[in-house]
């Protein structure tokens, strides 16, 4: 009879933390929508939001529920800026170089390796930017479907 007891017992408390468990579960419904209307991805220069597209320059706009997201995109946007006037600073070294190559061989010669190590630096320089803006992207996402406690 004892026995019988604490079966009984024994399974409703079982029935009980399983109905507790599936309760606590998240929507995966309301989850989904949430992440196809709010999440966003990029593609430079623009990102998608729920189907829009929108300039990097807006994007910024994003990240306010996302500290550490923001911080990590203005660093990378940051770094996406300074290789751009390195590329730029790179074209004018590299356009230089033939105007000088007439009169100063050697000159228009370092002129021109310049120009390709200036635009060599200032694409790693970008390329790390941008990847740090995807990362910054991943973690607002990220904070977006498990916000922060």
């Amino acid at each position: 009879m004892r026995n019988k007891r604490i079966l009984v017992v024994a399974f409703l408390l079982q029935v009980c933390l399983t109905l507790n468990a599936q309760t606590q579960q998240p929507n995966t419904d309301t989850l989904r929508a949430l992440y196809q209307k709010e999440a966003i991805w990029v593609h430079f220069p623009h990102y998608y939001k729920n189907g829009a597209r929108f300039h990097f320059s807006e994007m910024k706009n994003e990240f306010s529920f996302s500290p550490q997201g923001l911080l990590e995109y203005k660093l990378g946007a940051k770094k996406v800026n300074t290789g751009l006037y390195l590329t730029y600073a790179a074209a004018a070294t590299t356009l230089s170089s033939i105007f000088v190559f007439s009169k100063n061989r050697n000159l228009g010669w370092g002129l021109l390796a310049g120009g390709f190590i200036i635009n060599g630096i200032g694409a790693s320089i970008s390329l790390d930017g941008r990847k740090r803006i995807q990362r910054a992207v991943f973690i607002r996402n990220q904070d977006l479907m498990f916000p922060p406690r």
